[in-house]
């Protein structure tokens, strides 16, 4: 009679392969369960963060660069906005122009009322962002004032500035318009920027857009400051356009100089400086 012997098979599922175990094969034990990783639901800390520095964090978009750009440009408060203190100040440097600044307030009367000296970085070719808050304090119940953005440079010469008038409010809320012409005031055809000048005079050749009636000034800055020669430029009542202009610049030196050929034109309300253009050359016996 036949035995059956000790290879068994069970039936499959369809589709399903079983393995096979051969005679005298003992199964393998199951391995031991291995411990499960517990996730840890406790809550962290809260953080609190100094509202500051939310502040200082908000994202203000770049504007699109343009080739006409003043080197600094006053995005808010535009001009004559009521302002209640503090002010909130938002403005854009060049990134030529980035690094040692200062920003100032006065009152109708040329009194200060606020000054922050900075440092702005521009990264990446982007230009430099400035914001901050200017607290001040009037005892009327409101005057005209001036804010005003100048950048310097190595040796504290003033290289560009802009300025925007404000009715400074002591209460109230405030009212802030729209910003202004964000252009550069000034175009200068000649000479070009690090232009090497010889022969005892330069030429100046260019465009502005005057910002008042009183009139222009166009000099030649050495490094320690002084200007070597300084001419007036007399221009028509601004009218919202530009105006060509040129001028001759005389200067006598030994040796090669660097300077800063500088236009500028001071305000015609608040006593002080309104706008400055700059740009460098270097003199040549």
């Amino acid at each position: 009679m036949a035995t059956a012997t000790a290879n068994t098979r069970v039936p499959a599922s369809p589709g399903v392969a079983l393995a096979t175990l051969p005679p005298g094969a003992t199964p393998e034990p199951p391995s031991p369960p291995q411990p499960t990783a517990t996730l840890d639901l406790t809550p962290s800390p809260t953080i609190e963060i100094d509202p500051t520095y939310l502040y200082l964090l908000t994202v203000t978009p770049t504007p699109t660069p343009d080739p006409y750009s003043a080197s600094i440009r006053i995005y808010a408060p535009g001009p004559m906005s009521k302002v209640i203190s503090p002010i909130d100040l938002r403005a854009f440097i060049e990134t030529r122009f980035a690094g040692p600044a200062q920003v100032e307030l006065y009152g109708e009367d040329g009194r200060l009322l606020y000054r922050k000296t900075l440092r702005t970085y521009g990264f990446d070719g982007q230009d430099a962002r400035l914001a901050l808050l200017a607290p001040f304090e009037v005892h009327a119940a409101g005057e005209l004032g001036r804010l005003q953005i100048s950048t310097l440079d190595a040796n504290q010469r003033v290289t560009a500035l802009s300025s925007v008038h404000l009715l400074l409010l002591s209460s109230g809320d405030n009212q802030i318009t729209p910003a202004g012409d964000l252009r550069e005031a000034v175009t200068v055809d000649a000479p070009a920027a690090n232009a090497e000048v010889f022969g005892g005079q330069v030429n100046v050749a260019g465009k502005m857009q005057p910002q008042n009636k009183l009139p222009a000034f166009v000099e030649l800055v050495t490094a320690d400051g002084q200007a070597l020669i300084s001419r007036v430029l007399m221009l028509a009542p601004p009218d919202g356009t530009s105006q060509p202009f040129q001028t001759s610049l005389p200067y006598r030196v030994e040796s090669r100089t660097p300077a800063l050929l500088v236009i500028r034109q001071s305000d015609q309300r608040v006593s002080g400086p309104f706008y400055l253009y700059s740009q460098p050359i270097f003199l040549n016996p």
